[in-house]
């Protein structure tokens, strides 16, 4: 009889989770190794900045980015995985999805700070993933994080002062998102930030359509909220029943249809009409035609979406359209 497989050992919870400020480096207080900043972000994610850019996500702190340990096992010849490893896996890793998401939904909203807080504007450094991140750990009452290699990063010594400003206004950003989008606001957030580093990185195409995403995201929040104020409250003039409203959410009302209806309305100007009109042609003869996109179209469509969602939660979201190129 052959040996047994060997025995698969306990996972523990996971880790924080951290990144480092780049693209600029940047550097706060006169200790890089001490937390500059702390603060809490949206879904009670404690959130601490450390004087070299060195950003700490306490995740485990969280009740919902609490990752389940992993019991050891024993695996055994024709024999599946026990259901229980499979079900504390599967969602070890659906909480690890979240946690990259919600650190690209802060990293759109610490660019959106640096643009309105510090008047910086600054190039987007890749998204996390599972892959590009970190891990942290406090040793002696102070933060330290490592790579997948498990070297200890720090940042860089010729780093970019910045004001904690930028941070309250990465928060402010969060939790606005989170009030007027509900549950989905991370994935918003983390599309505006791949949008901008495929701009970084030259690729028009996926910038400037991830845009469009969004723009349609605004829109459809938009058209929502124009037909709850047509049929409710003090200035409703109809009524809407569930055949009416799956009517108006369904497939003959497109993106060209509300901003039309939108437009006639009031609810958005001649020339926010003209610059959606323009980005929605340019994305279907790419999707459908194969027409480039060139860098300018990519650039407005970027900035229409960004200037939406400023619009819809209040507060100032900016889409970073710095690059660089060696050719």
């Amino acid at each position: 009889m052959p040996d047994l497989p060997n025995p698969m050992p306990a996972q523990p919870i996971m880790q924080p989770y951290a990144l480092l400020l780049e693209t600029p480096s940047v550097r706060l207080g006169d200790d890089p190794s001490k937390i500059a900043w702390s603060g809490c972000g949206p879904l009670d994610v404690p959130l601490e900045v450390r004087g070299d850019g060195l950003v700490i996500f306490n995740f485990e702190e969280t009740a919902r980015f609490g990752s389940p340990s992993i019991p050891g096992w024993q695996p055994e010849y024709g024999k599946r995985m026990p259901a229980a490893i499979q079900k504390a896996e599967a969602l070890r890793s659906e909480v690890g999805y979240a946690r990259l998401e919600y650190m690209n939904a802060w990293l759109a909203a610490y660019g959106s700070g640096m643009s309105a807080a510090a008047a910086h504007g600054i190039i987007s450094q890749p998204p996390v993933d599972p892959h590009r991140h970190f891990k942290a750990e406090k040793q002696n009452g102070r933060w330290i994080a490592f790579n997948e290699r498990h070297t200890l990063v720090a940042g860089s010594e010729g780093a970019s002062v910045v004001n904690t400003d930028v941070f309250e206004h990465a928060v402010a950003v969060m939790n606005a998102a989170e009030a007027k989008l509900g549950e989905g606001f991370t994935t918003t957030l983390a599309l505006l930030h791949q949008a901008s580093h495929q701009y970084v990185r030259h690729q028009f195409a996926s910038a400037h359509l991830l845009g469009w995403t969004l723009t349609e995201q605004a829109l459809h929040v938009l058209w929502r909220d124009y037909r709850i104020g047509a049929s409710s409250g003090p200035d409703a003039v109809t009524e809407i029943n569930r055949d009416r409203r799956d009517l108006l959410d369904g497939r003959d009302f497109t993106a060209s249809i509300i901003t039309q209806i939108l437009s006639l309305a009031g609810r958005i100007s001649d020339e926010r009409l003209t610059a959606l009109d323009a980005a929605r042609k340019a994305r279907n003869n790419f999707a459908h035609k194969l027409k480039p996109i060139e860098g300018q179209q990519a650039q407005e469509a970027l900035a229409t979406a960004a200037t939406m969602l400023s619009e819809l939660l209040g507060v100032r979201v900016v889409a970073q359209l710095s690059n660089t190129f060696w050719m």
